[in-house]
C-alpha cells in the first residue's frame, strides 16, 4: 500500500479499501531512469543516480553503456545506491541489437560485435553483482534487476537488395554459406549444422535456389553430376525435348537429314545404327514399281507380238534405296543419303524396268515409246517420290528417337549430339531446348521433386551412389561435396550474404523445420519452429492464404502463397522479419558459446565449471542463470519511415518465450544450466522477459494500444495452445511483461525528448495501464513489475501520476469510473475512490490542498543528507533572503505551499 493511499485512509478515518473490485494482488515498483536525454544531467554515474533519485521511486534504471563502468565506478555506484536505499535495473548500449545476420556489422553492431560486447557486459555485471552480495550482511546491499537491451537496432531489410554489405551468418554465428571441410567440422562439433537438416534443405531449394536461379533448371547439370538417378531422369527429359523439337522444327526430310548428319560430328556410331534401322524393314505406303515387258517371240526368238507391261511393287525402303543407288545388293550408306534424296527427286523411268528386261532387236519402230507410255500410265510419280521420302523420314525419326527405350543409353544418338544438331542445323536456341526439357521433366518425370531430393539428401541420400566416384568415401560425403560446390559457388556466395536473402529465404526455411533431429549433427530445436508457427503460420488461418515453403509461389487463383504475400503485404513482411530477428536473438542467448574471460578473478565457479567456460565457453543463458541475471528485451526508438527487424510488443514477447523455452528444455535434457539444476530463483522461471516502451512503439508510427491489443490477444492464444509456456490464462501477461516505460507516447517537445509527461487528467494512459493490469501486468507474486518514467520534463509530476494511477487501480477505479463528474466539489470525500479521482484530475477540496502538498513535499525526506546535490530549504521570502542578498530571485525555492 502506497503512502498516498495511507494518507487518504488517515484523512478519511478508514482502515481498509473500499469493498468490491480492485486488484489486491498487485506487486510492482515505481521508478525512473538515470538516462541522459537532457543536457542538465551530470555525467558521472553516481551523480546522475543522485540527481534522478530526487524524483522519487524505489527502483532506478541505470543507463550503463560501457561494461568497464561496473569496475571503474563500482565503489561510488555501490555507495550511492546503498545510501539511497533503492533497487536498480540496467540499460545497455542503445545501439547494440541482437537481430542482425551480418558478421561484423559495418552499419552498426553485427553478430560478432554484439557477441563480444554483451559477453563482456554479462561478465562485468556478474562481478559487480557478486560484490554487492558480499558487502551485505544478511543479503545483497540492494537488488540488481534485469538488463534492458534493445532487441533490434538495424532496419527491416528490403525484399531484394542490390548487393551485399557484409558477410552473412546463421543464428548460430557460422558464416551462412561457408561449407568447406573446416566449416563442416566446426558445425558438426557444435551439433549446429543446419545443412544436416533435410527438411530445411528441401524448403531452401524452393525458397532460394528456384527463386534465385535465372531458370529453374540452372543447377540440374550439377545435380546430375552427383546423382545417376537424377542424371537418367533429366537425360530422358532432354531426349524427349529433342524429339519434340526435331518433329516441330524438321518438317521436311531434308531438314531431318541435315540434323542427323550434324549429329555425326559428335556421334560417329550412328552410321551403323542407320543400317540396323534399314534392316528393320520399313514399308512404303506406295510401293516402288518394277515392270516386266510382255513380248511374244517365236522359237528363234523373233518378235511376234507386244502384250503390254506387267507390274510388281517393292515396299521395303532398304531395297528401293539399293535400286536407286545402282547396287541392289547393298544398303545405301548414311553418308550418301543427301545424293540419294537427289535421285529420289529425279527418278529415272529406266529404274522401273526389271534387270535384264530388254526389247528384242527386231522390235518394230515406236514400240519403246509405247512401252514407256504404258509404264507411265501405271506410275504416280509424285506419290512415289513422297512415299520414298516418307520412308526415309520414318527411318530418320527412328534413328533420332527410340520410342520404347528403357533408359537414355538405349537411344541411338547421344543427347549432346542431338542438342548440337538442333542448334547448328535447325537454329534452335539452347534456352528453348532446356525450357522444353524442363516442361517435359515436370510433367512426365517429376523432375522438380527429384531435384529437391538430391539437394536435400532425402531418405539417407537415396539419390546418390558412391560407387560412381572413386574420390569420395560415401553417399553422405557426396552430398556434402555437392552442397559445398553450390553454396560457395560464384552465383550463390554473395547472394546468401544479403540480409534480404537471409531474412526472407534462408532462415525461414530452417525455422519452419528446425525441430528435425534425424541427424546427430543437427540436434533439433523446438523454439525457432515455435516462433515461426506463432508469428507466420498464423496467416494460414486467413482466407485465401497458404503458407507452404515447399510451394512458395503462384498458388491457385485467389490463393496467396509465401512469396506472393511477401510482395503484397507489408504486415506479412514485418511478421516474417520479426520471426527471423527473434530467432537470431534466441541464437545469441541460447546457442552461441561465448568465451568469458575469467582472468583469475573470483566468479565463484567450481574448478570444473571454470575449465568448461575457458575450454568450451558458456552460452549467455548459462551465465545468466548462474548469476541470476535476467533481461527485459525492448523496442528501440525510431521513425515511421524506418522499421526495425523486431519492434512490436507481440514479437518481442515471442522472442522471450523462445529463449525461456530453450532454457527449460536444456535443463530437462542436460540437467544443468550454468551449473545449476534449476532456473535461478531471481529469474522467476524466465531468464528473458520484455519491456513495453509506448514511446518507442509510437515513434515507429504504430498506434500503441492497437499493438498492445495484438500482444494481449496473442498471449491469450499461447496460454491455450502452448501449455509448456506456463502462461496463466487468467493473467496471460503476468510473467512475460516485466517492465512498462509509462509515458504519453508520440509527444515530442521542443526540448529534445520524446518522453511525454503523464499529466493530470490523462485518462488514455490510465486506461492502457488498467487494461494491462487487468490482463496480469504487475500481478506476478514471484517478481515485481516496474513502472518506469524515463527522464524528461515534468519528472516529478509523472512519477506522482504513476503512483496515484496504480493506487486507483488497486482500489478498483475502472476507466469508466475515472470521470471528474464522480467528484462532488466542496463536499467531504465519501470514499477512497472519490479522493483519488479528485487528485488524479487536480480538483481537490481547498481544505485538503495543504495536506496533500505536505504529503508530496515530504515524501522524499528519507533522502535528506544522502545526496551531494544542493538542498533547497530557503524560500525567496524567508530570512535567508536577507542574509544572502547576492542570490538572484530565480535561484530561490518558491514559497512553500504557495
Amino acid at each position: 500500500m502506497s503512502f498516498i493511499i495511507d494518507a487518504v485512509k488517515r484523512n478519511l478515518g478508514s482502515e481498509s479499501s473500499d469493498e468490491g473490485g480492485g486488484f489486491p494482488d498487485l506487486n510492482y515498483m515505481i521508478g525512473n531512469s538515470s538516462a541522459m536525454d537532457r543536457g542538465e544531467v551530470p555525467t558521472p554515474l553516481d551523480q546522475r543516480i543522485g540527481y534522478a533519485a530526487q524524483i522519487g521511486g524505489s527502483v532506478m534504471e541505470l543507463q550503463i553503456t560501457n561494461p568497464s563502468t561496473f569496475t571503474l565506478e563500482r565503489d561510488k555506484m555501490i555507495s550511492t545506491i546503498d545510501q539511497l536505499g533503492i533497487d536498480v535495473t540496467l540499460h545497455s548500449d542503445m545501439n547494440a541489437g541482437y537481430a542482425s545476420p551480418q558478421k561484423s556489422g559495418q552499419q552498426g553492431y553485427g553478430y560478432d560485435t554484439v557477441e563480444d560486447y554483451f559477453t563482456e557486459y554479462l561478465q562485468e555485471l556478474a562481478l559487480f553483482k557478486r560484490e554487492v552480495e558480499k558487502r551485505g550482511e544478511n543479503g545483497p546491499l540492494f537488488n540488481i534487476g534485469r538488463i534492458n537491451p534493445h532487441i533490434s537496432t538495424t532496419p527491416l531489410p528490403p525484399l531484394e537488395e542490390r548487393m551485399e554489405t557484409d558477410v552473412g551468418v546463421d543464428p548460430f554465428g557460422f558464416t551462412i554459406n561457408n561449407y568447406d571441410e573446416n566449416a563442416r567440422k566446426q558445425r558438426n562439433y557444435a551439433k549446429q549444422n543446419i545443412y544436416k537438416n533435410p527438411d530445411f534443405l528441401r524448403k531452401l531449394y524452393y525458397t532460394l535456389f528456384l527463386e534465385t536461379a535465372n531458370y529453374p533448371f540452372q543447377n540440374y547439370q550439377t545435380f546430375a553430376s552427383y546423382s545417376n538417378q537424377f542424371d537418367e531422369e533429366w537425360l530422358e527429359a532432354q531426349h524427349e525435348a529433342a524429339w519434340r523439337l526435331f518433329q516441330e522444327e524438321a518438317q521436311s526430310v531434308e531438314d531431318k537429314l541435315a540434323a542427323v548428319m550434324t549429329t555425326r560430328q559428335r556421334d560417329q556410331g550412328i552410321g551403323r545404327k542407320w543400317l540396323e534401322i534399314l534392316d528393320s524393314e520399313i514399308e512404303l505406303d506406295y510401293g516402288f514399281p518394277r515392270f516386266e515387258i510382255d513380248i511374244e517371240t517365236d522359237d528363234d526368238g523373233n518378235f511376234e507380238a507386244y502384250n503390254g507391261v506387267e507390274k510388281d511393287s517393292i515396299d521395303d525402303l532398304k531395297m528401293v534405296l539399293g535400286i536407286l543407288s545402282g547396287n541392289p545388293r547393298d544398303t545405301q550408306d548414311l553418308r550418301q543419303m543427301d545424293s540419294m534424296l537427289y535421285k529420289v527427286d529425279n527418278i529415272q523411268q529406266e529404274r522401273f524396268h526389271k534387270t535384264g528386261d530388254e526389247l528384242p532387236d527386231d522390235a518394230p519402230d515406236g514400240l519403246i515409246d509405247q512401252v514407256n507410255n504404258d509404264i507411265s500410265s501405271k506410275v504416280d510419280e509424285g506419290r512415289l517420290i513422297g512415299s520414298i521420302k516418307n520412308g526415309v523420314k520414318e527411318a530418320l525419326n527412328n534413328l533420332w528417337h527410340v520410342e520404347d527405350a528403357d533408359s537414355p543409353d538405349e537411344q541411338n544418338i547421344s543427347q549432346d549430339a542431338k542438342w548440337n544438331a538442333l542448334q547448328s542445323a535447325l537454329e534452335v536456341q539452347q534456352i528453348r531446348l532446356l525450357e522444353v526439357a524442363y516442361d517435359i521433366g515436370k510433367k512426365n518425370h517429376d523432375i522438380e521433386e527429384k531435384a529437391a531430393r538430391v539437394f536435400s539428401g532425402a531418405d539417407n541420400y537415396e539419390m546418390f551412389d558412391s560407387s560412381d566416384r572413386e574420390d569420395i568415401e560415401d553417399e553422405e560425403a557426396m552430398h556434402e561435396d555437392l552442397l559445398e560446390r553450390l553454396l560457395q559457388g560464384q552465383q550463390f556466395q554473395r547472394e546468401m550474404w544479403k540480409e534480404s536473402t537471409i531474412f526472407y529465404q534462408v532462415i525461414p526455411a530452417w525455422m519452419a523445420a528446425s525441430s528435425n533431429d534425424s541427424h546427430e549433427y543437427h540436434e533439433g530445436w523446438e523454439a525457432p519452429e515455435f516462433i515461426w508457427e506463432v508469428l507466420v503460420e498464423k496467416w494460414n488461418d486467413k482466407d485465401g492464404v497458404e503458407i507452404d515453403l515447399e510451394d512458395p509461389r503462384n498458388g491457385m487463383e485467389g490463393t496467396d502463397r509465401y512469396m506472393d504475400l511477401l510482395e503484397k503485404s507489408d504486415e506479412f513482411q514485418m511478421d516474417v522479419a520479426a520471426a527471423v530477428g527473434a530467432c537470431y536473438a534466441w541464437g545469441h542467448f541460447t546457442q552461441h558459446r561465448s568465451q568469458f574471460n575469467l582472468r583469475n578473478r573470483d566468479f565463484g565457479l567450481e574448478d570444473d565449471e571454470a575449465e568448461e567456460v575457458e575450454r568450451e565457453g558458456w552460452t549467455w543463458i548459462d551465465w545468466m542463470n548462474r548469476f541470476g541475471i535476467g533481461v527485459n528485451l525492448e523496442t528501440m526508438a525510431g521513425s515511421p519511415q524506418q522499421k526495425f527487424k523486431v519492434w512490436r510488443p507481440k514479437d518481442i514477447s515471442v522472442a522471450a518465450h523462445a529463449i525461456n523455452m530453450t532454457a527449460r528444455n536444456k535443463l530437462d535434457e542436460e540437467g544443468e544450466l550454468g551449473g545449476k539444476s534449476e532456473i535461478h530463483p531471481e529469474l522467476d522461471g524466465c531468464p528473458a522477459k520484455f519491456t513495453i516502451d509506448m514511446e518507442h512503439v509510437a515513434s515507429l508510427g504504430a498506434p500503441p494500444w492497437e499493438e498492445m491489443d495484438l500482444f494481449i490477444e496473442q498471449e491469450e492464444e499461447l496460454a491455450g495452445d502452448w501449455p509448456e509456456l506456463d502462461i496463466d490464462s487468467d493473467k496471460p501477461i503476468a510473467k512475460i511483461l516485466r517492465q512498462y516505460h509509462l509515458m504519453d507516447p508520440g509527444v515530442e517537445s521542443d526540448r529534445g525528448t520524446h518522453h511525454g509527461a503523464f499529466k493530470r487528467g490523462n485518462t488514455q494512459i490510465y486506461e492502457w495501464l488498467y487494461k494491462l493490469v487487468e490482463k496480469g501486468f504487475a500481478r506476478n507474486e514471484n517478481e515485481p513489475a516496474t513502472l518506469l518514467f524515463e527522464l524528461a520534463e515534468h519528472k516529478g509530476e509523472s512519477s506522482f501520476m504513476m503512483r496515484i494511477s496504480m493506487d486507483m487501480i488497486e482500489v478498483g477505479v475502472t476507466p469508466d469510473e475515472l470521470d471528474p463528474s464522480n467528484v462532488d466539489p466542496g463536499e467531504d470525500y465519501q470514499s477512497e475512490k472519490e479522493a483519488l479521482i479528485a487528485r488524479f484530475f487536480g480538483m481537490d477540496q481547498s481544505s485538503y490542498d495543504r495536506e496533500w502538498a505536505k504529503i508530496e513535499e515530504h515524501a522524499f525526506d528519507p533522502l535528506e543528507g544522502l545526496l551531494e546535490a544542493d538542498e533547497f530549504n530557503e524560500t525567496h521570502q524567508g530570512s535567508a533572503a536577507l542574509e544572502q542578498g547576492n542570490k538572484r530571485y530565480n535561484e530561490w525555492k518558491p514559497e512553500e505551499y504557495k
